[in-house]
């Protein structure tokens, strides 16, 4: 799926909006439907590791965020914690007035809709934990060693590590 594109069948839009402080990407889709889905991509993705999966669900109000520092919306300003990606998630869908939202998450998505739902449980219908990591294993020790190595680094060095889109596809793949 090219940049940009997201369902073949349906109305779809990209959109900029500012979500407590952050320029903000994200991809909505089938407007006109009444069941509301968020979907959150996994660790080093963006919204386009989900475009494929999109496709199945014509019956929803889709809306896919770019987390902060993925694709194309703002990095966060403070420290990268799941707590820190949950709030953003909040302040997302209150920015777009969503109510009784399923939200769906995959891998480090799905840890940030763990989240969110244990601190704003009234907003959510339904909760979606695809792949989730619930421990320690690999790929999340290295995807925190990812950010303990841009922690360490001094200005500006630090913001070029952990926004390097060169380095982004292969901790993706990884």
């Amino acid at each position: 799926y090219g940049h940009g594109k997201m369902l073949e069948t349906t109305q779809q839009h990209s959109h900029i909006i500012s979500v407590n402080g952050l320029r903000v990407h994200y991809w909505e889709g089938n407007s006109d439907q009444q069941r509301t889905l968020v979907m959150l991509h996994g660790f080093r993705s963006s919204h386009q590791g989900l475009m494929k999966l999109a496709n199945e669900f014509p019956d929803h109000h889709l809306i896919i965020p770019d987390f902060p520092g993925y694709g194309q919306t703002d990095e966060l300003q403070g420290e990268h914690t799941v707590h820190a990606y949950a709030e953003f998630i909040a302040g997302l869908i209150t920015q777009l007035g969503l109510t009784n939202v399923t939200l769906m998450g995959h891998s480090f998505g799905a840890l940030v809709g763990l989240a969110y739902a244990a601190q704003a449980p009234d907003t959510l219908l339904n909760l979606v934990l695809i792949s989730p990591v619930p421990r320690p294993n690999l790929v999340s020790r290295a995807g925190s060693l990812y950010y303990l190595i841009g922690r360490a680094l001094p200005a500006p060095l630090d913001r070029q590590w952990l926004t390097n889109r060169t380095l982004h596809r292969p901790v993706r793949n990884f």
